[in-house]
């Protein structure tokens, strides 16, 4: 059975940070591969945001020297949205090849936070969701991997892995900032990503 890792996001632009995750969560976790999926109509930043095709040629091109994480466009595809579709239809497409797979779900500690609009157990069918992938949750900036804990307890979840990971102080806005500031972007951005933004033209 083949462990995938799904890696969701707007990628506006893709950064640094999601390939720190990437990468360290598939090494921790042992897993086959981790797949970043860009979001092609993300319901929750529906105003304001780059096509999902140049979005997705930047996540292409992000990944381009790794080995475990890797680009998908299922839900470019597929018409996806919402992750529990998106999952479902992931695992359709695996039983249609013969093959088995156990999907993992990484999102970070902020979508535990009970008080959150966003939170995880407020997505679209969540309780299916949560039956269907290994949950994995990363801690950011000052969301502890201990405040995680406490969270995920709080919702009662079970099956929920908390990976403590070094902050990077990266975010796609730092990234689009930095571009309209004409500030470098070494250090924000894989270097194939940069040239993309600078050539074309983004966020400036």
């Amino acid at each position: 059975m083949e462990k995938i890792a799904l890696l969701g996001g707007t990628f506006d632009p893709p950064h640094v940070g999601h390939l720190h995750v990437a990468n360290a969560v598939g090494e921790k976790l042992g897993l086959d591969k981790v797949l970043l999926l860009t979001a092609g109509n993300p319901p929750h930043k529906a105003f304001g945001v780059l096509d999902a095709e140049r979005r997705h040629e930047m996540v292409v091109a992000s990944v381009r020297e790794t080995q475990m994480v890797e680009a998908s466009r299922f839900e470019l595809d597929f018409g996806t949205s919402h992750t529990v579709d998106s999952v479902k239809a992931f695992y359709r497409a695996y039983a249609e090849q013969g093959k088995q797979v156990r999907l993992s779900f990484i999102t970070s500690a902020e979508y535990l936070n009970p008080d959150c609009p966003g939170a995880i157990v407020r997505w679209k069918n969540a309780p299916e969701l949560l039956s269907l992938v290994d949950l994995v949750v990363t801690s950011r900036a000052h969301l502890t991997a201990d405040l995680a804990r406490k969270w995920a307890d709080q919702l009662h979840l079970e099956n929920v892995e908390i990976v403590d990971l070094p902050p990077l102080p990266v975010t796609s806005g730092t990234v689009r900032n930095a571009v309209k500031n004409g500030q470098n972007l070494r250090g924000l951005v894989a270097p194939e990503v940069a040239d993309i933004i600078m050539t074309r033209g983004y966020y400036r």
